[in-house]
């Protein structure tokens, strides 16, 4: 019965991990690719295959408490050329980006598939002002109006 209810929660941390962003997905996939395909051909013992679980589970959960800024290459202008851009990730819920020059913006909120992002450009300066007060690029604090939509 523990088998069975071990491989339901395996199944399910795989499925909700299409979900997480990539600053997390890159954390946890050693603990994923621990996860079996065929469980009547894995060797790891079922203590083990439960703490890959509950570390996938403990990595998510200390994610969705904290900020994390990350800063890749993203096709913003929708010409296919790849600008830098600065995400701050908000926990599990949210995220928003900026280029380097401050002219494209957007949001990302986590699907079904994987993280779903939309331009914002017109939220450029505010999300520029946002990000550099969190990662302290500036003391000044003031209040920014950032797109922020919650599913």
């Amino acid at each position: 019965m523990l088998a069975v209810k071990v491989r339901t929660l395996e199944m399910a941390v795989k499925e909700l991990s299409a979900r997480f962003p990539s600053p997390l997905l890159i954390k946890i996939t050693p603990l994923l690719q621990n996860i079996p395909e065929d469980v009547s051909r894995t060797k790891r013992a079922l203590g083990q295959r439960l703490l890959t679980v509950l570390g996938v589970l403990s990595q998510a959960e200390k994610f969705n408490g904290t900020l994390t800024l990350q800063t890749n290459a993203r096709d913003v202008s929708g010409t296919g050329v790849q600008e830098r851009v600065t995400t701050l990730y908000w926990g599990l819920a949210f995220a928003v980006y900026v280029d380097d020059a401050g002219k494209f913006a957007g949001m990302g909120l986590p699907g079904p598939e994987g993280w779903e992002w939309s331009t914002r450009n017109e939220s450029a300066s505010d999300v520029r002002r946002f990000i550099a007060t969190y990662s302290g690029e500036t003391d000044e604090l003031d209040f920014v109006n950032i797109p922020v939509e919650i599913r």
